[in-house]
């Protein structure tokens, strides 16, 4: 549910995703590629967001919403357009194009803080570094490493989560050769060089 009014409920939808009789998915996404759209509370009304093919490379599924803004923020593959020195974070509302929110790493989980002004992720590539940053401002920057190995089992990706209070990142990592919960402090002029 949209977190500002409740009004809408964001939906995934698998484009090309097929399963057997019994229920087994054999195909989690075909050729389209994964999109969203909005279904709004209480009629039902169906409005597609432009986001996965034509518009943008597929979306990877993980995404937020943005507080106060009715706007989701969400990662896409990686590549043309959206290659990480250009951005691979975008905004998108129920009008208009998705917008380029912040680059220079392969986002890839996705979250947002509850005043909606910053974001986290985790880069998919090499040690995973943390990243946080300003929605508004585009600004990023790292937190820390996760150093796990973001293999085939949920538990081995970093899902970053920053508290509420703005002073904490927690996520995953296997580094330990387990996978186990760890925080990192976030300094407040950490926060404040984003604005």
């Amino acid at each position: 549910f949209e977190p500002t009014e409740g009004k809408y409920v964001m939906v995934q939808h698998n484009r090309g995703c097929e399963f057997l009789p019994d229920g087994t998915r054999v195909k989690l996404v075909g050729e389209e590629g994964a999109t969203e759209f909005l279904l709004s509370i209480p009629d039902g009304q169906v409005t597609r967001l432009q986001v996965g093919p034509p518009h943008t490379p597929g979306i990877t599924g993980h995404e937020a919403w943005i507080a106060g803004k009715n706007e989701i923020l969400m990662s896409v593959r990686a590549e043309g357009d959206y290659a990480p020195e250009k951005g691979n974070l975008i905004k998108v509302g129920a009008e208009g194009a998705p917008q380029i929110v912040s680059g220079g790493y392969r986002f890839n989980h996705v979250g947002t803080s509850p005043c909606g002004q910053y974001f986290f992720c985790d880069d998919w590539q090499g040690v995973s570094k943390l990243v946080i940053g300003s929605i508004e401002t585009g600004k990023n920057t790292v937190v820390c490493e996760a150093h796990t190995s973001m293999g085939k089992s949920q538990d081995t990706y970093g899902h970053p989560y920053l508290s509420p209070d703005l002073k904490w990142l927690v996520f995953n990592s296997d580094r330990s050769g387990l996978p186990q919960i760890h925080v990192a402090s976030v300094p407040p002029e950490l926060i404040q060089s984003l604005n």
